[in-house]
């Protein structure tokens, strides 16, 4: 899952505009931040305030109203370097904040019985 979060962060901020509209970009990026929170084992708090965290990240980096970078930057449906430039900061500092010692390098679904016996769990049609 960290691989995959990874990749995607690293696609999303090389190609923005692949990914939709800057506004989107935004949400899609908040949210594989706290994908990536979950795998690195954070407290259910820290993945929680993750939006927190962007919105006192952009109060401080652009200050006005707490509005989306979006809207601060004036983008319509393509986003900028100016965009990239904020976005990959807040992603780094995320990262630094929440180093992956804990990170979940692997798992496993636990295997199911070959076949189906009647149980407690055991679902009949009639």
């Amino acid at each position: 899952m960290a691989d995959f979060v990874r990749r995607r962060l690293t696609s999303l901020l090389q190609n923005p505009d692949g990914w939709g509209p800057p506004h989107a970009v935004e949400l899609q990026l908040l949210l594989l931040l706290e994908m990536w929170l979950v795998v690195a084992g954070a407290p259910q708090e820290t993945v929680d305030a993750v939006a927190e965290r962007y919105q006192r990240f952009l109060s401080r980096e652009l200050p006005g109203p707490p509005l989306p970078l979006s809207l601060r930057l004036r983008l319509g449906n393509e986003s900028s370097p100016e965009f990239v430039r904020f976005l990959r900061k807040f992603v780094l500092a995320e990262q630094l904040r929440h180093r992956e010692d804990s990170l979940v390098r692997s798992a496993s679904a636990p295997t199911l019985p070959l076949t189906d016996a009647p149980g407690r769990l055991h679902f009949v049609e009639t």
